[in-house]
């Protein structure tokens, strides 16, 4: 009896849906920080009309003239957080995920199975995610006080 194998299909990337939810990524965060400096950062309680479900904190931490990178972290009312480095790019008005909760970088595509137990397009899954993550901020985000505060005086 001979054994019939189906070959796996290789996962190649869609460059073009990719770049584009990068680009969005880089839209939103300009709506959000549209004069990044570095240390800026912003906290915004995420509420659906009756009760806070999560917090995003967004905080520059480099600036140089073309690039900028910005560490998200969200917490929501579950107990669940997630950071992420986020790479923001002025020259081609992109922003993606360069590292997430490991603090390592990540690859646009990744053998599976892998050690990690990342998924093949486990890149582009995060960017989605920002994406997602910088609509909610844009609809249901409202800034914490605090923060603000902070901010004002450290210019001071």
């Amino acid at each position: 009896m001979s054994s019939f194998r189906i070959p796996k299909k290789k996962y190649v990337p869609d460059l073009a849906h990719d770049s584009a939810t990068c680009e969005g990524n880089y839209a939103k965060l300009q709506k959000i920080f549209p004069d990044m400096e570095e240390n800026q950062q912003l906290e915004l309680d995420l509420h659906d009309g009756r009760q806070r479900y999560a917090r995003i904190r967004l905080k520059v931490r480099e600036c140089f003239s073309y690039t900028a990178t910005v560490q998200m972290e969200i917490s929501s009312v579950m107990p669940v957080s997630k950071s992420l480095l986020i790479r923001v790019y002025q020259d081609a008005r992109m922003a993606e995920v360069v590292k997430g909760e490991s603090g390592r970088q990540h690859n646009g595509v990744y053998p599976y199975p892998n050690e990690q137990m990342y998924q093949v397009d486990e890149k582009a899954q995060l960017n989605r995610f920002v994406s997602e993550c910088l609509s909610q901020c844009l609809s249901d985000g409202h800034i914490v006080e605090s923060a603000v505060l902070d901010r004002l005086f450290s210019q001071m």
